[in-house]
């Protein structure tokens, strides 16, 4: 998604591809206190299917991908290497590397690895040889032959954490725990890459497990998690088909659609909030279609237009990349891979983190809309990150394309 200067430090952005050939296979507001009365509309049968949509996650040993959306596997990997931390029994050391890979160190840590001139950008990859493995890679992804350890930012940001495990009084097993921790060499861009596919690609949802933990490698993981909204939509659904045993051939159709473009403007639109508009007829079609298959058991993956306008040479349009998986008329569920600017606080119960609501509204015949708004009011109305104003927490999407994973 790369919304960052939207979204703070969340998101990436990749469109939808496919695995690499050697890779594995790959209104009012809301009630502050979160009480009982919701003014969020919100039909019985989609509160049924989030809870049987979510059940599927926990089922399967998979809630880490649920909650951690594209960052799933930082998510996994940060579990398991704070509890490689706790083994660790000097209590300053133990707190400097817990420092490191969660709260303000990991977010000062991973926004300056992020800028660290490691990533593949255009002009490096226009630079490439034909054959060279990063020659096809998505944008953003961790280069190669580049490793976390070797950057500037990463020596800077753990200098206090190896002053610390240097300290006199560190043992020897505490000091073992720390080097692994910290001074793991083998987190580059081909080890992440190929990571995140074989992730991406194992046949069902399941538990995710590593062969080694450490700093590194859940920086490396970050790095290529940025951009993978298209592909954790586009894999999380064919996860879920297996999962269910359901074929995808036996689903209804969905021919690949794009509803609207960049210059599609709504006359009510701003500079800096941009609303698009979709053709009546069109978006009667496709909603008719996209509720046949999604009440049939199947999922749609949709390109959106993100926040408050498009920020054009810093990321691809769509610029970023939901799951819908339910639908009751014209009010549809999605599965936000970017899962930390979906969880509407009136719904927490209902829904929970990472699923979002869509609505096709068709109140103004001439000018439709298929967005995250509840009615235009509420699909203008958005502050400065692109989140809604009314009900929050929602991140303003409106849907360009649709099709079936």
């Amino acid at each position: 998604m790369g919304r960052t200067s939207k979204r703070s430090q969340t998101a990436g952005h990749e469109a939808i591809r496919q695995l690499a050939p050697n890779t594995a296979p790959e209104g009012p507001g809301p009630d502050p206190g979160g009480g009982p009365v919701s003014t969020f509309p919100l039909p019985p049968a989609l509160e049924t299917a989030a809870q049987a949509f979510k059940q599927l996650f926990t089922d399967n040993g998979s809630e880490y991908h649920l909650l951690g959306g594209q960052f799933a596997l930082v998510r996994a990997m940060r579990a398991a290497l704070k509890t490689r931390i706790y083994d660790i029994n000097d209590t300053a050391l133990r707190e400097a590397l817990l420092a490191l890979v969660e709260g303000d160190g990991w977010g000062d840590l991973s926004g300056a690895l992020r800028s660290a001139g490691v990533r593949i950008g255009q002009a490096y990859q226009n630079g490439l040889p034909a054959g060279h493995p990063d020659k096809t890679k998505p944008l953003g992804v961790l280069r190669s032959g580049s490793t976390v350890t070797g950057t500037t930012a990463y020596t800077s940001a753990t200098t206090s954490a190896r002053a610390t495990m240097n300290a006199a009084q560190v043992s020897a097993a505490d000091k073992a725990v720390a080097t692994a921790v910290l001074n793991d060499s083998t987190a580059n861009g081909a080890w992440a890459y190929g990571r995140v596919n074989q992730w991406l690609g194992q046949p069902k949802l399941a538990a995710a497990t590593f062969d080694k933990v450490s700093l590194p490698r859940q920086c490396a993981l970050f790095l290529d998690s940025l951009v993978m909204c298209g592909s954790a939509s586009q894999f999380t659904a064919k996860q879920l088909l297996k999962t269910r045993n359901v074929a995808a051939q036996s689903l209804p159709a969905f021919t690949p659609v794009t509803l609207t473009n960049l210059n599609a403007k709504d006359d009510r639109s701003t500079t800096t909030n941009l609303m698009l508009n979709y053709t009546p007829s069109q978006l009667q079609t496709v909603v008719a279609a996209a509720r046949t298959l999604l009440s049939g058991g199947g999922y749609l993956v949709a390109g959106c237009l993100s926040g408050r306008k498009y920020e054009a040479g810093e990321h691809p349009f769509p610029e970023h990349y939901i799951l819908l998986f339910a639908a009751d008329d014209n009010t549809f569920l999605f599965w936000d891979p970017d899962v930390s600017v979906t969880d509407i606080a009136e719904l927490s119960g209902k829904l929970g983190p990472a699923i979002g609501v869509l609505f096709y509204d068709n109140s103004d015949a001439a000018r439709p809309k298929l967005s995250t708004g509840l009615n235009f009011n509420d699909l203008s109305d958005v502050d400065i990150s692109g989140h809604h104003t009314k009900h929050p927490k929602r991140h303003r999407y409106q849907i360009v394309t649709l099709q079936k994973p």
